[in-house]
């Protein structure tokens, strides 16, 4: 049977392969993080290769949105869908502002000095779990908290700015020098608050 692996948009592309055409004329497989097989692609023609070499630059560029590739013993096939990006309006006097705080993040829309939007992002019921449960770091529940507290609470922030077609985002310049004497306040604000 073929192997089919289907990209995804999150991901701009199918992070199971790896596009080498331009330099090599090939395709890298990524079965894992160390395991690759490089898929030799036979003598093209002009018209496929310039195809494949946009389609390279593109994924490069992050500017593809779904890739799908299968192949079995003798074929390769690739099926892509280009990004068409839509450019957005900004709103000239509209910005957002972030207030960052140890246990919660404010965020707050405002235009014309006038404020529109205000939102929290309460962070202790995450840091409570991650404190109590004394997770080890490289545990399958302190990836996925630390997931949440990188990437979904990101880009909530990032949808909202484009949401309201904020012009600027304005954040706090945090520099702390020193460390508390209690060992938990120092763990929540060093290692775990991603300011």
């Amino acid at each position: 049977m073929s192997i089919n692996i289907q990209g995804e948009e999150l991901k701009q592309g199918n992070r199971s392969f790896k596009l080498d055409i331009i330099e090599n004329n090939q395709l890298i497989f990524k079965l894992s993080k160390n395991k690759h097989i490089e898929l030799k692609l036979p003598n093209l023609r002009n018209n496929i290769k310039k195809e494949l070499f946009k389609l390279q630059q593109l994924n490069e560029i992050k500017q593809n949105q779904k890739g799908y590739t299968w192949f079995g013993l003798c074929n390769i096939y690739i099926s892509f869908e280009e990004f068409k990006q839509e450019p957005i309006k900004l709103n000239e006097n509209r910005y957002l502002g972030i207030d960052l705080n140890p246990d919660t993040i404010g965020i707050s829309v405002l235009e014309n000095d006038k404020v529109i939007y205000t939102q929290e992002f309460n962070l202790k019921p995450i840091f409570s779990k991650i404190l109590n449960e004394k997770l080890n770091s490289k545990s399958d529940t302190m990836k996925h908290f630390q997931n949440k507290l990188k990437f979904e609470i990101s880009k909530s922030i990032s949808l909202l700015a484009k949401q309201f077609n904020c012009k600027l985002v304005f954040i706090e310049d945090l520099n702390f020098k020193g460390s508390s004497t209690i060992k938990i306040s120092n763990r929540k604000n060093k290692n775990l608050w991603k300011r």
